[in-house]
This record gives C-alpha cells, structure tokens and sequence, in this order.
C-alpha cells in the first residue's frame, strides 16, 4: 500500500513540473481481494495528500468498501463505481462541468442546427455537448487523461492507479 502513497506523490510532483493542476484519483481495486487497516491508513494519507481532488474506487468489494468506511474519517465522503470505465466518465463529466461554460452561449453553428439536435442548445444534456479533448496517457502503472483547451493549454489531469 506503500507503493500507491508513492506513485501519487510521484504523479503529483510530475503534473506540478507539468503546471497542471491533480482533479481527481481513481484507484482500481479490480485485482484488490481484501484491504486491512494499514491499506486503509495509507490510502487515507493518500487522500490527505491529494487535497481537494477527488478520490474515486471503482471495481471495490463490498468488504473492502467496509473496511475503507470504517477507516475512513466521518466526515469523508467518497465515490465507488462497479466498473473502471464509469468511474473514469465521472471523471471526465466532471472535468467538462468544471471547465466548459455552459452559460456561453452556443456558437451559430449549433443554434443553426437546432432543430436538428436541439438538446445540444437547451444546456448540453447529450453526448456531443461539450467539446471533449482528451489524451490518454498510458504508462506501465499509471493512466492518465489530461483535458486541453483549443489554445493548446492544458487545464486539468485524472489519474487511474491500478492496485
């Protein structure tokens, strides 16, 4: 469990080099068949040392989940997702939410093709309501996506640890 303290701060310091600012943490208990109270005080530093970020579990057995409740303070809250890909789309909604303007209003290329798609237009609740430019990233222990504006500037990474 160590080793996840390790690779976080690693990712971090990595993204700081980068100036790129660490939104969220998922971690991948696919291959995760119990956790014990030192697996549950690391990943609680883990949360202390990613800060605001997100901390997200996707694919935690429901002992585990136990366990990380149990461990966990009162007053943290934290997401579970049955499968990686649903945690990793939370994720990247949030992203979107967090750097797409949805009070913009829409360019006339949309408001022209309004009858055509209009939910694009009433606030974006399909699939192509916000432009998504991600990358994925995918060294041997970490994957990331990180989101890049059109003037080339990146604003923001995810990371996905698999445990």
């Amino acid at each position: 469990a160590s080793s996840v303290e390790e690779k976080v701060r690693e990712h971090m310091k990595h993204l700081e080099r980068l100036e790129l600012p660490f939104n969220a943490l998922i971690l991948d208990f696919d291959r995760v068949s119990a956790v014990d109270s030192s697996a549950v005080a690391s990943l609680m530093q883990s949360r202390r040392y990613i800060g605001s970020a997100q901390m997200l579990f996707a694919c935690a057995t429901p002992e585990s989940l136990l366990m990380l409740k149990r461990g966990a303070p009162p007053n943290l809250a934290f997401e579970h997702f049955t499968t990686l890909d649903l945690a990793l789309e939370y994720a990247e909604d949030a992203l979107l939410q967090l750097h797409y303007n949805r009070e913009q209003p829409p360019s006339p290329i949309i408001k022209s093709s309004r009858r055509a798609m209009p939910r694009i237009d009433e606030g974006g609740t399909g699939t192509n309501s916000a432009p998504s430019r991600f990358a994925s990233v995918t060294p041997p222990t970490l994957r990331s996506a990180v989101s890049e504006p059109s003037a080339g500037q990146p604003l923001s990474s995810m990371t996905a640890l698999p445990l």
